[in-house]
Parts: structure tokens; sequence; C-alpha cells
């Protein structure tokens, strides 16, 4: 969770440092809250819930399969006038995705479909 805390705070910040229009920092930051609410809240669920749930997946196709729900988040941004919120948020979210830790839960964690395969077999 600390890892989408930092990626999204970076993100925020990048977008005010490019940010043409130059509006305040305290309306940046009540966006940026705001787009939390409706974005990071969700996203931190999806990968806690996802993280707990798949056991068995290798950690690239779990990663894979994580990425379009977590774009998904990104589509309220849409409707922003300016391209550089959804372009900052979706480049957080597949920061995240990527960094996200798989397995979540080492202990809980059979192994890649091929190793499991494997020792079944024998």
């Amino acid at each position: 969770m600390v890892t989408y805390l930092i990626l999204y705070v970076l993100a925020w910040l990048a977008m005010t440092l490019v940010d043409p229009g130059g509006d305040p920092f305290a309306v940046v930051a009540r966006d940026g809250l705001t787009v939390f609410a409706v974005t990071g809240v969700p996203t931190l669920f999806l990968a806690l819930l996802a993280g707990l749930s798949h056991t068995k997946m290798d950690p690239t196709q779990f990663r894979i399969a994580l990425v379009v729900p977590m774009l998904m988040f990104a589509w309220p941004l849409l409707g922003a006038t300016a391209a550089e919120p959804l372009l900052f948020q979706a480049m957080a979210q597949l920061a995240f995705v990527w960094l996200t830790p798989a397995p979540l839960v080492p202990e809980n964690w059979v192994g890649t479909p091929a190793t499991t395969l494997r020792r079944g077999a024998q």
C-alpha cells in the first residue's frame, strides 16, 4: 500500500510540475485527494483481494491479469480538460502493477503452474 501511495504522490507532483496552467498547489492537492478516493482506494482494494486470492499463478501472469482492471480505475479521468491527469494516473497504475508483490503472502503460495504439474506427475 505504501508503494502505491508513493507512486500516486509522485505522479501528482510530476503533473503539477508539467501543468502549463499553473494551478495553485492547494487546488492540485484537492483534486489529487478527490481522484485518490475514486481511483486509489479501489486500486488498493483490488490489489489486496487479488494478491490474497491468486496463490497458484505465475507472478508474471498475475501482473498481466491485473493490468486491465487497474487501468479501468483511471476511467473517471477521461473527463478531465487536460490529458495530464489521465496520463500520469495511468503511469502510476502501471508502475504499481509492476511493483505489486507477488506472491502477496508467500506462505500461501503454491508455485507456478508448471512447478505444480511437475510435482503432481512424480
